[in-house]
């Protein structure tokens, strides 16, 4: 994620969805290095500079497959509830055996990523 931020992809491709699988990994833990490089590094592109990593990395979509309360609510602080769709491993040793409210509020997200509906 900080290579499609810092090497401007976002700003050049204004339209472009890119989903994120499991919480972006360990970007909500970076998110205030991130923060902090964007302000003092001069290779930053300038929206990035402008505007902060944060405002940029909030273009992504990300999968809400994450392991726990604290792992989800801190990915929910850096990048917003508003950029998460429910994503599963299908298939894979981590597939989820059931679904949560939570999982399911995020339908309309996915709907719009996906451009369903009106």
């Amino acid at each position: 994620m900080a290579a499609l931020v810092y090497g401007g992809v976002l700003a050049r491709h204004p339209d472009l969805d890119i989903c994120i699988s499991h919480g972006g990994g360990a970007l909500p833990f970076l998110m205030g290095r991130y923060e902090g490089i964007a302000k003092f590094r001069d290779w930053a592109p300038e929206s990035v500079r402008e505007k902060g990593f944060r405002h940029e990395v909030r273009k992504l979509w990300f999968d809400a497959h994450v392991e726990g309360k604290g792992a989800r609510d801190l990915l929910i602080e850096a990048v917003g509830r508003d950029r998460l769709v429910y994503g599963t491993n299908f298939g894979g040793w981590d597939t989820p055996t059931s679904t949560s409210a939570f999982d399911a509020s995020l339908t309309p997200n996915a709907e719009r990523l996906l451009r369903l509906g009106g």
